[in-house]
């Protein structure tokens, strides 16, 4: 028996179809019917490049994507750019710690540069 709801799951997240549920177990019973298999499978091939019944075997084993997972992903984003921001703020500090104590030595040695 093939679940309409993981089809759909599959479908809508994996493939990005605009799809109701309803839609979803019209193409079943239309793909249970053997004179349009061939048609619905074609169909979902050239659309996806999978046919329907590789999507039917897919989807038993898709690992739906969490509602947790995109704010999850926005704040380890904008972690990561703090984080950028404070690495380029230390490479500057480092650039100048560098150009002065640089500055320091040549004028102890007694070196000038134009």
């Amino acid at each position: 028996m093939v679940s309409i709801e993981k089809v759909y799951n599959y479908l809508t997240e994996k493939h990005n179809f605009d799809i109701n549920k309803s839609k979803v177990s019209m193409l079943i019973l239309m793909y249970e019917n053997k004179d349009k298999k061939k048609d619905v499978d074609m169909m979902f091939s050239l659309i996806c490049n999978e046919t329907l019944s590789e999507i039917i075997i897919n989807c038993e084993s898709y690992k739906s994507i969490k509602k947790d997972t995109i704010p999850l992903l926005k704040s380890k984003i904008m972690l990561l750019e703090k984080e950028n921001k404070d690495l380029k703020s230390d490479n500057e500090e480092l650039r100048t710690n560098y150009w002065i104590l640089k500055e320091s030595v040549n004028k102890k040695l007694g070196i000038k540069f134009n």
